[in-house]
């Protein structure tokens, strides 16, 4: 809750500020003009108080005024930049976080993560489950499995296709969608938040670790746990699926699932 706080006050600092200043400016205003609130008594001769009094007004004036013309000036048209960008990176995002869900999707089939029945886009894993998940998902050689998309309101199912789903697999498809993204002129216009979250995206422990093993292809898979631990593997898993939920902040991917009587076609 603290770390929050903090983060929220380190993004917003600007805007804090300036509601602050605007308060203390209206409240001098309102004091001055209209005698409102009970504040002590001044010692000033009148002339050199009605000079002060002046100068506050005036500030305060400034400030107000200033800040009205931030928001018109400024303020507006950058929030209607970036919801334009916003639309023009929707398909991506969407993109994106299908796919990263196609990657849950595949561990929840082939390493059995319990995932509640209303739970259709993946979000409330309990994070213990990702303890199933070993060093072999490295090795494996790329599946197939049949794709359904869940209809939102339940009554039916679509058959996609045959999909491809492996480690390999989610890391092309992602790291080739972010740089998409990031390449998109549109994208200063965006929000930082989402950037740095793409960023953290195409860098995680998990990207790390594939990075790692496939400089290091000719190891055996068995001899890979002396490069890749299972504690490293856990952890990156975990960030992995956080980032994924923080995504689900910018994009409403469709929900998909493989049926578990599906034969599993690999080559």
């Amino acid at each position: 809750m603290k770390n929050s706080i903090i983060i929220f006050i380190r993004r917003n600092w600007l805007s804090l500020v300036l509601w602050l200043l605007n308060i203390i400016s209206i409240v001098f205003i309102l004091q001055i003009v209209f005698d409102i609130f009970p504040l002590f008594e001044s010692n000033y001769p009148l002339i050199k108080a009605e000079k002060i009094n002046s100068l506050v007004i005036d500030c305060s004036i400034g400030i107000i005024t200033s800040t009205l013309f931030y928001i018109l000036l400024v303020y507006i048209p950058e929030r209607r930049k970036a919801k334009t960008a916003r639309n023009a990176q929707k398909i991506h995002l969407q993109y994106l976080a299908e796919h990263m869900q196609f990657f849950i999707v595949y561990l929840v089939k082939d390493y059995s993560l319990n995932v509640d029945n209303n739970d259709v886009i993946y979000s409330n894993i309990k994070i213990e489950e990702f303890s199933k998940v070993d060093i072999s998902i490295f090795g494996e050689i790329l599946k197939k499995y049949s794709l359904y998309l869940r209809k939102k309101d339940g009554t039916l199912n679509y058959f996609i296709g045959y999909n491809e789903f492996g480690i390999h697999t989610l890391y092309k498809v992602v790291t080739k969608t972010i740089d998409k993204i990031l390449s998109n002129p549109t994208i200063i216009f965006e929000d930082e938040n989402l950037i740095e979250l793409l960023n953290e995206i195409y860098n995680c422990k998990l990207f790390n670790l594939i990075r790692i093993y496939n400089s290091k292809e000719s190891i055996a898979i068995n001899c890979l746990k002396n490069v890749i631990s299972t504690v490293e593997l856990k952890s990156a898993l975990i960030e992995y699926y956080k980032l994924y939920i923080r995504l689900l902040k910018y994009s409403s991917p469709n929900s998909f699932y493989i049926n578990n009587d599906d034969i599993v076609s690999s080559k």
